[in-house]
């Protein structure tokens, strides 16, 4: 029986999206561009469900791709046609879902439900063909739910697993140089994009959290993460009627000046949710009520969900020096990442554009209860720290996707930008 080939996707975001004022006009623009052409490249190697796609750092030539079939394929982004991946890592023993190049590219780490850190050296490819990874790293209990290389130094990393332990590692030691103990499982970590001292990290069980940290302060033998909190941020949503969520992913902006204020996350159950670092609630939910036209989505048409797989989400979209001043700055910030992507059980993937964190505060709602009976407007969320909270927070709803990516037969688990190209690569069950 001949095994059926799955696959990770390109689609091509257009070399420039203009700010305009009329809305209308530029998500026809989109639409053109996009929705008539749902793919760019379909990269078939894989035979069982893609979980992961990363792009290489400093220019992002290599994709690196795994899922269920247990290996890590790397394709080179500088072919014109890419007909089969440049080079195959083997080594896992159970589906992975985190996938990782270091600061230089140095290292491709791996991890998954196997409960192993896999370090494959990237230095030696087109050297040596060697498929084996140069160290596995065997002390996780559970799935790995997240790794985050240092944003500079490529023998520093952190791996987060659901057992509860957080490592920080150095290659050059034999052991990690400390961790960190949740009784609520890490679903997710990442090291803040320009300032190195400064993570988040996130737990999914019970009501699940997300807590911003400092490596300086936090890191020893078994130390308790509740212990070493700097921020705390409200990630369980209150609706009209009880919202179920569980954390996925979490992910900061990338570029310009305000690169680390932002950040998103991810979770089953619930709609990705946007927050700036420096207040505990969200500014923004993404939902998809409407279709990229403006038009509302009909009864019967299925939109975003997430309840099936875990899903990742990241920022990107065109650099800031392609955006022409206008009237329109307000809205949409030049200072940093512009639009949020992730996939969907739906079969596709969304990218939301994200206006402005100072314009998302600014229309953020409160509403006082003393009753605490908290109860948003229809179609909205709110969101309080704990019980004792006597205002509660509700966001922006951006209930209008910029576009959606189509092309997958099945639920798309991740939709990754690329570094400098107008690209976004998505993969899935199919």
């Amino acid at each position: 029986m001949e095994s059926r080939r799955h696959r990770a996707q390109i689609s091509n975001f257009g070399t420039r999206l203009d700010v305009v004022t009329d809305k209308r006009r530029h998500y026809d623009q989109v639409l053109k561009k996009y929705e008539r052409l749902d793919w760019v490249s379909k990269l078939k190697s894989h035979t069982s469900c893609v979980n992961a796609v990363t792009f290489s750092k400093n220019g992002g030539r290599w994709l690196a791709s795994g899922g269920d079939d247990l290996r890590i394929l790397l394709w080179d982004m500088h072919e014109t046609k890419i007909a089969k991946p440049s080079h195959t890592f083997t080594g896992p023993t159970r589906n992975i879902f985190e996938l990782a190049f270091t600061a230089n590219n140095s290292y491709l780490l791996c991890g998954g439900v196997d409960s192993a850190i896999r370090r494959y050296d990237f230095q030696r490819i087109g050297i040596s063909s060697d498929p084996d990874p140069v160290h596995t790293f065997r002390s996780h209990r559970q799935s790995i739910r997240g790794l985050a290389p240092h944003i500079s130094n490529d023998e520093l990393y952190m791996t987060a697993s659901e057992e509860g332990r957080l490592f920080y590692h150095d290659t050059r030691t034999s052991e990690p140089v400390g961790h960190l103990i949740s009784r609520q499982g890490w679903v997710g970590v990442q090291f803040h994009p320009r300032l190195e001292h400064l993570f988040l990290g996130a737990t999914e069980r019970g009501r699940g959290k997300i807590t911003l940290f400092d490596v300086r302060k936090c890191f020893g033998q078994g130390v308790d993460a509740d212990d070493k909190e700097i921020m705390r941020y409200a990630t369980q949503p209150l609706g009209n009627k009880p919202v179920s969520s569980n954390l996925c992913d979490i992910a900061f902006d990338r570029t310009g000046e305000s690169t680390g204020n932002v950040f998103a996350t991810v979770s089953q159950g619930h709609f990705p949710t946007v927050y700036t670092l420096s207040d505990p609630y969200p500014i923004a939910v993404c939902t998809a009520e409407r279709l990229p036209s403006g038009e509302a989505v009909k009864p019967t048409e299925r939109t975003y969900r997430n309840s099936c797989t875990i899903k990742h989400v990241s920022f990107g979209g065109p650099p800031p020096s392609s955006i022409p001043n206008s009237a329109s700055d307000t809205l949409f910030s030049p200072e940093s990442d512009q639009y949020l992507a992730t996939g969907s059980d739906d079969f596709r993937g969304y990218v939301w554009r994200i206006p402005s964190s100072s314009y998302l505060l600014a229309k953020r709602e409160e509403m006082e209860d003393e009753t605490h009976d908290w109860s948003p407007p229809k179609g909205r969320y709110g969101y309080v720290l704990s019980a004792l909270d006597d205002i509660m927070h509700v966001p922006v709803t951006l209930d209008q996707p910029a576009c959606r990516l189509g092309g997958h037969q099945s639920i798309v688990n991740t939709a990754r930008w690329h570094p400098v190209l107008p690209r976004i690569a998505t993969c899935g069950i199919e």
